[in-house]
């Protein structure tokens, strides 16, 4: 899902397990005003994202965090990577959901 706009770092926390991105609040709004993960367990956390595209990840991509982190139990029906692409580069964020408020309602739309 391509995801128009400048988002800020808002917050993360691995006790609460969340991580938080905010529309930045120097330019208007394009598509949402925040991107929110939930249950986060794995995090490689950029501090700014522009036009992203966020997509659940591929085999290669499950690889990847667990190579990054052997120690990881995970149960991937139950969890999933989720891959942010911004600038070219690829940032991966293991989590059991994300969603994602859109700009014109509190309507909040999940990646699945």
């Amino acid at each position: 899902m391509k995801i128009l706009g400048k988002f800020d770092l808002q917050s993360y926390d691995l006790s609460l397990r969340k991580l938080h991105f905010k529309h930045s609040q120097h330019f208007d709004i394009v598509d949402a005003t925040e991107i929110k993960f939930l249950n986060t367990f794995y995090l490689e956390i950029p501090n700014y994202i522009e036009d992203c595209d966020i997509y659940v990840g591929d085999e290669d991509d499950m690889k990847h965090v667990q190579s990054r982190n052997p120690d990881l139990n995970i149960i991937w029906k139950m969890q999933k990577v989720f891959v942010l692409n911004s600038f070219g580069v690829k940032y991966y964020v293991g989590a059991s959901k994300v969603t994602i408020i859109k700009k014109d309602s509190s309507e909040e739309y999940t990646v699945t």
